[in-house]
Parts: structure tokens; sequence; C-alpha cells
């Protein structure tokens, strides 16, 4: 079997990532683990698929700083059917035991759903509905500016609205499950929205190596027209991999 191009780069990732696995561990504060995943297909069918992700958290004190980068590309019968990066980071400072104030960004890139970028930036208020050592409840409430361009129509900024909300439970020392969703409504145009979901689930292979399964779902009310044919409002993603904690 003949590699593709994405076969032999996400190939010599995994040996990197193999070769962090067994470094000395982080000790500057900063928790961040590195996602590989990789399916390959030769005979009656021939496919590549390929997942990076890379997720980094630091507390200091009460305030959090989260950063997250996704890129997961696709190939089938030599036709790319998934290219896209995404990334978002946020810093939230602590106001109470279970509030806290937040500026975040994030970035899309989906040359399939043909988004060539669109930004979302804004602050907001969080609260905290449950939080103990095993389980965390939390919903945010702002405003966002959004920038885009997406094919079939102009490039285009404007204010909207953000509602999150996001769960995660520690159902043992091995095993954890985290669930979210995110609303942003243009302001004044309600007909004009984007849903990003996410549930994902992690068990512990080794001390610093996890079995990571992930289901996204994006969906855009106003989604872009390629050749006048308008494109599916939903775009969902089931990813499986390794995930090192370095």
């Amino acid at each position: 079997m003949k590699l593709t191009r994405t076969a032999q780069y996400t190939l010599s990732t995994l040996l990197i990532c193999a070769g962090m696995a067994s470094a000395e561990k982080d000790t500057d504060g900063f928790e961040t683990a590195l996602t590989i995943g990789a399916i390959f297909t030769d005979g009656n069918s021939d496919t590549a698929n390929a997942n990076v992700g890379l997720d980094t958290k630091r507390i200091v004190g009460k305030d959090e700083f989260i950063l997250g980068l996704d890129i997961n590309y696709g190939e089938s019968a030599n036709e790319t059917v998934t290219r896209n990066a995404s990334g978002e980071g946020q810093f939230r400072a602590s106001l109470t035991t279970a509030s806290y104030a937040y500026t975040g960004i994030s970035a899309l890139k989906d040359d399939i759903a043909d988004v060539d970028y669109r930004v979302t930036f804004g602050p907001g208020l969080g609260t905290d509905l449950i939080r103990s050592d095993t389980t965390r409840l939390n919903v945010e409430l702002g405003g966002a500016w959004v920038a885009e361009d997406v094919g079939g129509r102009a490039s285009s900024d404007f204010w909207a609205w953000r509602a999150a909300e996001m769960f995660n439970i520690k159902l043992s020392k091995t095993a954890t499950i985290r669930q979210s969703v995110t609303l942003v409504p243009e302001v004044g145009d309600f007909e004009n929205f984007i849903v990003t979901a996410e549930l994902g689930a992690e068990s512990a292979m080794t001390e610093r190596i996890n079995l990571r399964i992930v289901l996204q779902d994006r969906f855009d009310n106003t989604p872009a027209e390629k050749d006048g044919v308008r494109l599916e409002e939903n775009d969902i993603s089931l990813i499986t991999g390794l995930s090192v904690h370095l």
C-alpha cells in the first residue's frame, strides 16, 4: 500500500507524539494534551482521514486560561471530503466563588463548507452551577463581534449574542465525559445563527495516554452556496484517537 502524503505526515506526527509521551512532564502550570487520530483504508475503498488537536489550560489562583486547536483532513477516492481548521481561546477572571468574567475568541476555516474565515470575539459573564472535584456545569452569556467570508455572499461583520453551556464529569479515576453547546445569533436577525455542539469521552490507557472519542456538530442556519446550490446546514464529525498529556 502506497501511503498518501496525508498518511505520511500523520505517521510522522504519531512518532513525534510517542516521543513526547516519554519526555518529562511539564511543570510550569499548564495542562496540555495533544490528540492524534487517523484512519486509512485500501482495496475496495481508498480513504485517508486525519485529525490533530491541541488543548491547553492554565489556572492561576482562581483565573483560567484555555486554548484549543483542531485540524481535520479527509480524502476519499483521491477527492478531498474534509478540510477544516478551528481554534479558540478564552481568559476567565474570577469575580466570586461561582462567577467570572471572560473574553474569548474563536476562528474557523472550512474549505468544504466554503467558509474562507469566520472569527468571533467578545466578552461576557459566566457562572458555575455545579463545581466539585469530579463535576463542573457552567453557563455563559455575552456579546460577540463576528467577521466572516462565506462563499455565495460578500464578506461581512455583525454584532451577535453568545450563549454557552459546558458540562464535565469524571466518572472514575480513568474515565471522563464532557459536553458543550454554544449558540451565536446575530443581533436583530435571529434567522442568522450558528450552533456548535460537542460530546466527548476519554478513558486512560496509561498514565499519560488516553483513548478519546468526540462527536462534533456545527449547524449554520445560513450556509454558503456553491454553483447556485445551498450547502447543508449541518456538519457532523466523529473523531477517535489518542490523547497524550504532555
